[in-house]
Formats: structure tokens, C-alpha cells, sequence
């Protein structure tokens, strides 16, 4: 497991949860942790609970994507059978459970769907990289969506052609910039995350 590149990771997702006003616990009590050990932790997201407990807030990203990683003190309720499967539960993302396969640090992480299951990242450090990603690129999307939503409310009739294009193109730029950048840091599990 690469540590070194977990705790830089937690460190900017830091940076920019205070930056969006998220809020969340610096590390988690390293007695929890242990206890936590005993349903089968993951050792990669022992370090990063370690470092940043998520607290169950609920991270918006783009208006298009809710995940939701459950604080530690809270795990051990969602455990129930996933530690006999080898899976381990960390959240949700959009409602849909969130887990951890396998106990290694370079264990991929999953969304369980009515279909089955549906790799989100390779890893744990990727799944933070494609968060951080998403909440800093995806953002703007929210911007653009708000003010889409705004000009149709509001009835502009005099919105033109080459306006209305350059808005879509705005937006479109901004999407394709998100799904290149996620094909560069997870290209097996980056389609999980494409918006609609």
C-alpha cells in the first residue's frame, strides 16, 4: 500500500472540503479504529480514517453524484454480513451502497446496484482522487445547471441562438473535461461516474 500517497490524498480532500464548507473530523479515535479491526478494516481505509473521518456528511459533486462515506464510529453498524463476503461497507454513493473488497491497499472499491456490482475505483486512493476531481470540475457544472434552470424560469425570449449554444457548449466543454480527467487517474472504473 502506498501511505505516503493515501495521507497526500486525505490532505487535499482536506483542503478542499473546508474550501466548499464540508464538514468532517481530523482522524478518527485510534480506538475505534481498533475495534473496527475486529470486522475486518480495511488496512488502507484504516489509514485514512486515520486521517480524516467523514463524519456521514453528504458531499455533493456536480448535482449529479451523492457520496456519503459513514464516520467510524458509525462502520461497524453497516457491517452486518459484507465481512463474511469480504466486502466492507463505507458508504453510500447516490443511496446505493459503497464497499470495500477486499482487506489489501490496493483493494477496489464498489457500488452495489439492483444489477449486481459496479466498480466506482481500482482503489482507495483512486476513489478519493475521482471525489476530489469531481467536487473541484463538477462544481462549475452545478453553476451552469443553476443558471440553465434560471433563463427557463425566468421566460428569456431574447436569448439567442448563438447564446443559447455557447451556454451548451459551456457546459459540454466542462463534462468532457471531467470524464478525460477521470480516464487519466481510473480508466477501468471511469465510466461508473460519467453524468447524465
Amino acid at each position: 500500500m502506498r501511505t505516503s500517497l493515501l495521507q497526500e490524498e486525505s490532505e487535499e480532500l482536506k483542503v478542499l472540503l473546508d474550501r466548499k464548507g464540508y464538514d468532517y473530523r481530523d482522524g478518527a479515535d485510534p480506538a475505534i479504529l481498533d475495534a473496527l479491526g475486529r470486522p475486518g478494516l480495511p488496512v488502507a481505509y484504516r489509514h485514512f480514517l486515520a486521517q480524516l473521518d467523514p463524519g456521514d456528511g453528504a458531499w455533493r459533486i456536480g448535482g449529479q453524484f451523492t457520496v456519503v462515506l459513514h464516520s467510524a464510529d458509525e462502520l461497524a453498524d453497516w457491517q452486518d454480513d459484507a465481512a463474511e463476503s469480504g466486502q466492507f461497507v463505507i458508504g453510500t454513493l447516490n443511496g446505493e451502497t459503497l464497499v470495500i473488497k477486499g482487506m489489501d491497499g490496493d483493494s477496489p472499491i464498489y457500488r452495489l446496484t439492483e444489477d449486481g456490482m459496479v466498480c466506482v475505483a481500482s482503489s482507495l486512493i483512486q476513489f478519493l482522487r475521482i471525489v476530489r476531481t469531481g467536487l473541484e470540475m463538477l462544481g462549475k457544472l452545478e453553476d451552469y445547471d443553476e443558471e440553465g434552470e434560471d433563463e427557463g424560469d425566468e421566460g428569456y425570449d431574447d436569448m439567442d441562438d448563438y447564446e443559447a449554444g455557447a451556454f451548451a457548449s459551456g457546459r459540454e466543454d466542462i463534462v468532457n473535461d471531467y470524464l478525460e480527467e477521470l480516464e487519466s487517474i481510473d480508466p477501468d472504473c471511469a465510466e461508473a461516474w460519467a453524468p447524465a
